[in-house]
């Protein structure tokens, strides 16, 4: 019976079964494994790490790496001589292992972002895998400066770059004032995000040390990536002005007393000494000294 099927299958029909099952035990000889999404930092080298598995003892022959840009625009070629390695392209193979395929992306940008299509050929067969590129630029460490914006306005500024989108939240001591806050951004020439934000300045009735902090939050991550503070003593001006001017009274009017008693005890001195060199009768001595008692305890 079985003899009798095959002689009645169409030749054509025939031959392409067998195509189809050779090319589906073809590609079980090889096994590729890749990461399936690869975070790359900007200007930094990222590697999209892959390994190579054969049936049998077989070494790379053809490796492709296609980006998805609609026509999967190839980016990478290697042609089984490792010498492309060291070829004039961002993209290379990271060591000369058979076992080890994986890529190596120099100096990474914002725009090798995206979806890659990693082909993979060998003598016993071939094999094909996605790689999905995520490239971000971490937040630099905030810089934090007081502005005076006016004699009466003052701000604590805090400036920070990276990619992609973050938020700034603000905190004086501890509380959360970033609604008080507001902040710019702006793209770079590189295609970062650089980021300013601006906050008030609190004034007090006393001398009273404020902690600043601003902390960057990552959106995506959902964690704070990079925070800085800056301490500022704050003093209400009016308050300021009145202490001032009640030193200047007090020391005015120490001045007046000390210089009163110094021209009394000057005076005093100095009229003991015409006594002695001028005696006079008792009771003109009884009635200068009595004045001069009199100018002492009234200065």
């Amino acid at each position: 019976m079985k003899g009798i099927l095959e002689m009645d299958l169409n030749p054509q029909i025939y031959i392409y079964l067998v195509l189809c099952a050779n090319v589906y035990s073809v590609k079980e000889f090889v096994t590729l494994k890749c990461e399936e999404t690869v975070t790359g930092i900007f200007n930094e080298d990222t590697i999209l790490p892959c390994n190579l598995t054969t049936a049998k003892p077989s070494k790379p022959t053809k490796i492709e790496l296609r980006k998805d840009e609609g026509n999967y625009r190839l980016v990478f070629q290697f042609n089984g001589n490792h010498n492309a390695m060291n070829a004039p392209n961002r993209i290379k193979l990271l060591s000369p292992d058979v076992r080890n395929v994986s890529l190596v992306l120099q100096k990474t940008q914002l725009s090798d972002s995206g979806k890659y299509l990693y082909y993979l050929e060998t003598d016993v067969g071939y094999k094909q895998v996605n790689i999905v590129l995520v490239v971000k630029a971490p937040y630099s460490l905030p810089k934090l400066a007081l502005v005076n914006l006016t004699e009466m306005t003052k701000v604590v500024t805090c400036e920070t770059t990276g990619y992609p989108s973050a938020q700034i939240h603000w905190t004086v001591n501890g509380k959360n004032l970033t609604l008080s806050s507001e902040t710019k951004k702006e793209e770079t020439a590189q295609g970062l995000i650089s980021i300013t934000s601006a906050l008030p300045i609190i004034t007090s009735k006393t001398d009273q040390e404020h902690i600043y902090t601003c902390a960057v939050w990552n959106e995506a991550e959902r964690k704070y990536e990079a925070r800085n503070s800056i301490s500022i003593s704050n003093v209400n001006p009016s308050i300021n002005q009145q202490t001032e001017e009640k030193k200047r009274k007090a020391l005015t009017a120490v001045g007046v007393i000390v210089g009163g008693l110094a021209a009394g005890i000057f005076l005093l001195g100095l009229l003991r000494f015409w006594k002695r060199r001028h005696p006079v009768r008792q009771s003109n001595e009884k009635s200068g000294n009595q004045m001069l008692k009199t100018f002492v305890t009234q200065v």
